[in-house]
């Protein structure tokens, strides 16, 4: 994954935090983490179903067609992703 990891994450489900690029200049203070769940095989694994891992609690409008995000682990940037449906 760009960034950082050597390699996908091994489940079928992996959570991290998250920053929108619609916040990002309130990082951290504006940080969400979401889930992916993934239907592909590791290997071919860049799409992925997403949601917040507080469910409703978080701002649903960021999982809108076109919203960008990084993803983190730690203080390290580990992939980017685009919500495209």
């Amino acid at each position: 994954m760009a960034g950082g990891r050597n390699s996908p994450p091994s489940g079928i489900s992996y959570s991290t935090v998250a920053r929108f690029e619609k916040y990002k200049a309130d990082w951290p203070q504006r940080a969400w983490s979401l889930t992916m769940d993934f239907s592909a095989a590791p290997e071919t694994r860049n799409m992925a179903v997403v949601s917040f891992l507080v469910g409703k609690r978080a701002p649903q409008e960021l999982l809108k067609p076109g919203s960008r995000f990084d993803l983190f682990e730690g203080e390290k940037l580990v992939a980017s992703g685009e919500i495209i449906d």
